[in-house]
């Protein structure tokens, strides 16, 4: 009877390890909002979600970034950095995320315009290469099951900048203990 009972509970022990827990990445951005939704559910059911909103106020932030990356290469002394030492680290555990992570679906679509066409054309070609830099990295250190569906629509005539992507990644349980313990080892 206890045996029954061990064995039972070890098969559903295992199920539970061995499954996937699947991640939903949704990006909005219409002009100056930007809407951020993040799920996880694990068997169907939704653990967490979050929707994360910024306001009108997102160029004043993006504009302080930008001077603050610009201070920040001026000086000679950036690659001593612990941001740089940590990306080293960081390239070390990279190749465990194409053992540990599929990505199912990837979707990018970008509507980028200015009122002259000749900015328009190099910001849209300037778009397609970070693209598929992206996309690449995607393909180097994750698992694909799938196409992913990228696409820039250029606006000639009117200044508009909207940007959706979405994304499900899917790591078994067991693989992401395993990862973010080996996350955890870079200090």
């Amino acid at each position: 009877m206890y045996g029954i009972i061990f064995l039972v509970f070890l098969i559903i022990i295992i199920m539970i390890i061995f499954s996937r827990i699947y991640l939903t990445y949704m990006l909005n951005i219409r002009n100056e909002r930007m809407k951020i939704t993040i799920r996880v559910s694990f068997w169907g059911i939704t653990f967490y979600k979050k929707d994360l909103i910024w306001e009108p106020s997102l160029s004043n932030h993006l504009s302080s970034i930008v001077k603050q990356i610009e201070e920040y290469f001026d000086g000679e002394d950036y690659k001593k950095t612990p941001f740089t030492e940590k990306m080293n680290q960081m390239r070390k555990i990279l190749p465990l995320f194409r053992r540990t992570i599929y990505v199912h679906t990837f979707h990018w679509k970008t509507v980028i315009g200015t009122k002259e066409a000749n900015w328009t054309a190099i910001l849209s070609g300037s778009l397609w290469s970070i693209k598929y830099k992206l996309l690449g990295m995607l393909d180097t250190y994750m698992n694909k099951e799938m196409n992913p569906s990228i696409s820039i629509e250029p606006n000639f005539q009117t200044k508009i900048f909207c940007m959706e992507m979405k994304s499900i990644s899917s790591v078994s349980l067991y693989k992401g203990i395993q990862l973010l313990f080996k996350l955890r080892q870079i200090k």
